[in-house]
């Protein structure tokens, strides 16, 4: 019936999960009936279904090619269906198949004979994450053939070094997002020519490299400094506070900045953080040269703050009390393993941050009691996790009454 509308989903195609929902249309072929025998391109915006509100209504737009035929009732439709397949094979040569080779490039270990296949569609977003048989020259192939790459993973790729990656840098250079965390062959000179070639990079992460130094955060400062947004050099042990230093007082825009478990950063170095007065989310966990003597200013001029984790780090109720007057926007706080923490700093934080505070981690903060879990129980309605563990002046009967006020917050508890 020429009346009831075509319903169309779209979906993406996952080889090792469930396809994802796109979006859905529907196509009233009551206004095809100029296309009698002839395929034509059609678009089609896709909406969210109705049963799920919370989906961002913005799911762009379907290209289909489309052919409408009439035929009488009871007439023999085989050649026509023949006919329409015929077509519809030519046109899947034609437009299809060289945007589905893009789509699977995604997971393609050799994306060089994916590109000697002719694949030449202008990806934009590509996360090759754990494909440990890429090479520098797959990398260098999507390079030539992708110059319009905005965000790219090459997350846990082993094979990569800096001979793919500096070619990425000067011919991709509307890369937007980076991620080479756990590439651990990438030294210092790829970031550099990443960085002096993708003049909009505003987000990058370097967790775990090893060979990564302070150079690469000086070339950082250096150039278009203002467009840098988030910045992640976790486990790189080799940067220290000259590093800091020099992103601090330069990139001035940033808004996250992990720098877990470089411990060769110290309280010279963290004090400069306090200049990143747009910080949304910062990590000094496992920097344990870092104290009060940086982490206070820190927390006093950097009010954005929703996260802040600062696991083993030398705090006290001085840093905990500040982030409480000023940061009353923190949603996880991280502050395991700070065993100078006591009753004081955490009421107070359970009190200024009840309305935002989500997560709050307390394991092994040796001096807090129920007094803190009492604050936490009656303040923060809102909070989602709660990790209390080796906490021995905290009781079973502290904890029970953690449980009863807050029904559903995920506990991560262990007393004795």
């Amino acid at each position: 019936d020429i009346n009831l509308p075509l319903h169309l989903e779209v979906f993406d195609h996952d080889l090792f999960n469930k396809d994802d929902f796109m979006g859905e249309a529907y196509i009233d072929l009551s206004k095809l009936k100029t296309l009698n025998g002839r395929p034509q391109k059609q678009s089609f915006r896709l909406y969210p279904r109705p049963e799920d509100p919370d989906q961002d209504e913005n799911l762009g737009e379907v290209f289909i090619w489309v052919t409408m035929a009439f035929i009488e009732k009871g007439a023999d439709v085989k050649p026509l269906w023949q006919a329409a397949k015929s077509k519809a094979a030519g046109l899947l040569n034609k437009f299809i198949k060289p945007m589905q080779k893009g789509v699977e490039a995604e997971k393609e270990t050799e994306i060089g004979n994916a590109q000697k296949r002719g694949f030449a569609a202008p990806l934009r977003h590509l996360d090759l994450t754990q494909c440990d048989e890429i090479t520098d020259q797959g990398l260098t192939q999507l390079a030539r053939a992708c110059t319009g790459l905005e965000t790219l993973s090459l997350r846990r790729c082993p094979k990569i070094t800096d001979l793919g990656l500096s070619r990425l840098g000067r011919r991709c250079a509307s890369l937007v997002s980076l991620d080479l965390s756990h590439c651990r062959n990438v030294t210092d000179e790829a970031l550099t020519a990443i960085v002096q070639g993708c003049r909009f990079l505003s987000r990058l992460n370097a967790a775990s490299l090893p060979n990564v130094t302070d150079a690469i955060m000086t070339v950082l400062s250096q150039g278009h400094n203002d467009q840098i947004l988030s910045l992640c050099f976790r486990g790189c042990g080799a940067v220290s506070s000259v590093g800091v230093m020099a992103v601090a007082r330069r990139c001035t825009n940033l808004t996250e900045l992990d720098l877990a478990a470089c411990d060769q950063v110290d309280d010279e170095g963290a004090a400069e953080i306090q200049h990143l007065t747009s910080l949304t989310s910062l990590s000094l966990s496992h920097c344990e040269r870092v104290s009060d003597v940086s982490l206070e200013p820190i927390c006093t001029k950097c009010r954005y703050l929703e996260k802040l984790e600062v696991e083993e780090c030398r705090v006290t109720d001085r840093t905990l009390v500040a982030a409480a007057r000023t940061c009353t926007r923190l949603s996880t706080l991280d502050l395991c393993r700070c065993e100078e923490v006591e009753d004081e700093g955490v009421v107070k934080v359970a009190n200024m941050c009840s309305l935002s505070l989500q997560q709050l981690r307390l394991g092994w903060c040796q001096k807090i009691t129920g007094k803190s879990t009492r604050a936490i129980a009656d303040n923060c309605l809102q909070l989602r996790l709660l990790e209390i563990f080796e906490c021995p002046l905290i009781k079973r009967h502290d904890l029970r009454y953690v449980i009863d006020r807050l029904p559903e917050c995920e506990l991560g508890i262990f007393v004795k």
